[in-house]
C-alpha cells in the first residue's frame, strides 16, 4: 500500500522530468538575422486604400446581392407609395448588419483563424478591411434608402436616417459583442438570432409601441443613435483588440 502512495506521489514529478526534458531537446534556436531578413524580403508597399479594394473580393457575393435586394425593395415600396415602407426598411436593417458581423465571425465559424493569421497582412487588419468596405457600402445604401423614406412619409430625411441607423447599430454592437463571448461556430448562430430578434421587435413596435416613432419621442432617439455609436466603437476596439496576431506576420 505504501509503495503505491510512494508512485502515484512521484508520477506528476516524473512527468514534469519528461516535459522539461522533451522541452530541452527539441527547443529551437534563436534566429539568427531575422531583422536583415525581414528586411530584405522584397515586399512591395501597400496602402490602406488599396488594402480595401483587394479585401472586397473575398467579400461573399450573397452579401453584395442582398443589399441590392434590399434597395430593390425600398425602391418598389416608395414607388407605390406605401407608407409601410420605413416599418420595412427598418426590418431588414438588422439583417443589413448582420452580413457585417458575419465577417468577424467567419474565420471562428470556418475555423480558419490560424491560417488567416499566417498571412501577410494581421488577421486584425484584414477584417477591419473587409469591415470598413462592408460599413462604407452600408453607410451609402441608407443614404439612399432614407430619402425614399421621406417620400412615402411624413419623416424628414434626418428622422428617416436615425430610423434606420438605431436597429443597424443595435445589431452591430450585440453582434460584435457575441461574437467575443461566444466561442467557435455558435457565434454566428447567435448574430443571426439577435438581428432576428431586433427585425421582429421592430415589426413589433408599430402595433404595440406605435407612439415611440412620433416626433415626441425624437430626442430620445438622437441619444440613443449616440450612444450606439459610441458602444459600437468600444466593441471594434475591444475586438481588434481580443486578436492576437501571430509572430511570423511579415507586417
Amino acid at each position: 500500500m505504501n509503495d503505491k502512495k510512494k508512485h502515484r506521489l512521484t508520477r506528476p514529478t516524473e512527468r514534469a522530468q519528461v516535459k522539461q526534458a522533451l522541452r530541452e531537446a527539441f527547443s529551437a534556436p534563436a534566429p539568427l538575422r531575422k531583422e536583415e531578413f525581414f528586411q530584405d524580403y522584397p515586399l512591395p508597399p501597400i496602402s490602406t486604400f488599396s488594402l480595401m479594394v483587394t479585401q472586397t473580393g473575398y467579400i461573399p457575393k450573397w452579401t453584395w446581392l442582398f443589399s441590392l435586394g434590399v434597395f430593390v425593395s425600398g425602391l418598389l415600396y416608395a414607388g407605390r407609395m406605401d407608407p409601410d415602407t420605413l416599418w420595412m426598411l427598418s426590418a431588414l436593417a438588422p439583417f443589413i448588419a448582420m452580413t457585417l458581423i458575419s465577417e468577424n465571425a467567419r474565420s471562428k465559424y470556418y475555423s480558419m483563424t490560424e491560417l488567416e493569421m499566417s498571412c501577410r497582412f494581421f488577421l486584425k487588419s484584414i477584417l477591419l478591411a473587409r469591415m470598413g468596405v462592408l460599413a462604407l457600402s452600408h453607410l451609402v445604401l441608407l443614404c439612399l434608402l432614407a430619402p425614399l423614406v421621406h417620400l412615402c412619409s411624413d419623416y424628414t430625411i434626418l428622422q428617416a436616417g436615425v430610423y434606420l441607423l438605431v436597429p443597424y447599430l443595435l445589431t452591430v454592437v450585440l453582434g460584435l459583442w457575441a461574437t467575443r463571448k461566444i466561442p467557435h461556430r455558435e457565434s454566428l448562430l447567435a448574430c443571426a438570432c439577435i438581428a432576428g430578434t431586433i427585425s421582429c421587435l421592430s415589426i413589433l413596435s408599430k402595433f404595440c409601441f406605435s407612439a415611440l416613432w412620433s416626433t415626441d419621442y425624437w430626442n430620445g432617439w438622437f441619444v440613443t443613435l449616440l450612444l450606439l455609436l459610441f458602444f459600437c466603437a468600444w466593441e471594434v476596439r475591444k475586438t481588434v483588440k481580443q486578436m492576437e496576431d501571430a509572430r511570423w506576420n511579415f507586417s
